[in-house]
């Protein structure tokens, strides 16, 4: 055995060695015989980054198998120079975080592999556009109802997919992406009755999938200039709404998405100017949504422009008698209903609620808003 090997064992059995420096850890193995005369510090320094290296998974011993230490598990095996058998361990996975969620991701390989990579190119066109996707619900699964599609993570991944090849296709000078909240379906897997049978993940896998699904759409985007977030109602961590009303799963996705590109998050107004255009943005749940749209602008306008307020929330495009959605138009300012990447459930189609999947894009046109709707398949 080599004193890496010998370092690597003792390090294993004496975990609280591993924050040591490279030359204590040398006087350290020295003075306990674990290595020969012949070890240097630079040995001791191969093995700390080796133990301390996130990429290195798997660690050579000599040991019998029924020695395995903990968080390991036999990789290989094989005959020593000196007769003895050597043994390679890997670090275990813990199964109830990746089993399926591994599966899950493995759906995204297909859209993944064609995505193309966020670059800033250079534009033909001058133009400045907004485009605002709602309600992507991940984690949800829907299948073979009567009058909604089915729903799943490989049908999302294709639905951001295609979003990100046509706004790529328009060679904007800047993209702007509204997304108005509901980035889940459930945390808990509790949000309303019978919520658990049509959940494909939850908990943390469903944070970590919405994650990799977001920042992927995101990073396809060229000239991408900004991210803007809101939270919706199911992005909360609790089951009941009440203990969390600011979308926790929504503010740790709009973190880690700060680390790579330029966002904005609020748990429920954003209001943001872009080409001279006035966007109040939120998700369409709380109290304040039921009111007149006027209000909420005197609360959260900027400037002089032209304002659009967006929500979503109701996956639908239209005003339902039902509803308390919000819908204006006036010479000074509009109101949306975003249409949702997420067509439905049975709790939804029991509602009544079902709508073609899409998402608006606006552009400025003689400084008053120019809208597209986009309806996906």
């Amino acid at each position: 055995m080599t004193n890496i090997e010998k370092i690597l064992e003792f390090l294993n059995e004496k975990q609280g060695y591993r924050k040591e420096g490279k030359k204590r850890l040398f006087e350290i193995v020295l003075s306990k015989g674990v290595v020969n005369q012949d070890a240097t510090i630079e040995d001791c320094a191969e093995a700390l980054r080796k133990f301390n290296s996130e990429d290195v998974e798997e660690i050579t011993y000599n040991k019998e198998p029924d020695e395995i230490p903990d968080g390991f598990e036999v990789k290989s095996m094989w005959q020593g120079a000196d007769g003895r058998m050597l043994y390679s361990y890997k670090r275990k996975e813990n199964p109830e975080v990746t089993s399926h969620l591994d599966s899950a991701i493995e759906k995204l390989q297909e859209y993944s592999d064609s995505r193309a990579k966020r670059v800033h190119i250079k534009s033909d066109c001058s133009g400045i556009k907004v485009h605002s996707l709602a309600d992507l619900h991940i984690g949800a699964h829907v299948k073979d109802l009567i009058n909604t599609p089915d729903y799943d993570i490989t049908i999302i991944a294709k639905k951001l997919n295609q979003v990100a090849q046509e706004i790529n296709a328009e060679n904007n000078k800047e993209n702007h992406i509204f997304i108005l909240g509901d980035l889940i379906e459930s945390f808990t897997g509790l949000n309303h009755i019978n919520s658990w049978k049509s959940l494909e993940l939850h908990g943390a896998n469903v944070l970590i999938l919405a994650y990799e699904l977001i920042i992927g759409f995101l990073e396809s985007i060229q000239n991408l200039e900004c991210v803007y977030l809101v939270a919706g109602n199911h992005d909360r961590i609790t089951s009941n709404n009440k203990e969390d009303q600011d979308g926790d799963i929504a503010k740790i996705i709009a973190y880690f998405l700060s680390k790579k590109m330029k966002i904005q998050f609020h748990s429920r107004v954003l209001s943001v100017v872009i080409d001279n255009i006035n966007y109040i943005l939120h998700h369409g749940d709380k109290i304040f949504a039921k009111g007149d749209v006027a209000d909420i602008i005197l609360a959260h306008k900027k400037g002089d422009c032209f304002s659009v307020v967006l929500s979503g929330h109701l996956h639908t495009r239209g005003k339902k008698e039902r509803s308390t959605q919000i819908v204006a138009d006036d010479k000074k300012y509009r109101a949306y209903i975003n249409p949702s990447i997420f067509t439905g459930n049975q709790y939804s189609e029991d509602l009544g609620f079902t709508s073609v999947a899409g998402y608006y894009s606006f552009e400025n046109r003689n400084n008053l808003p120019r809208l597209f709707d986009n309806p996906l398949v």
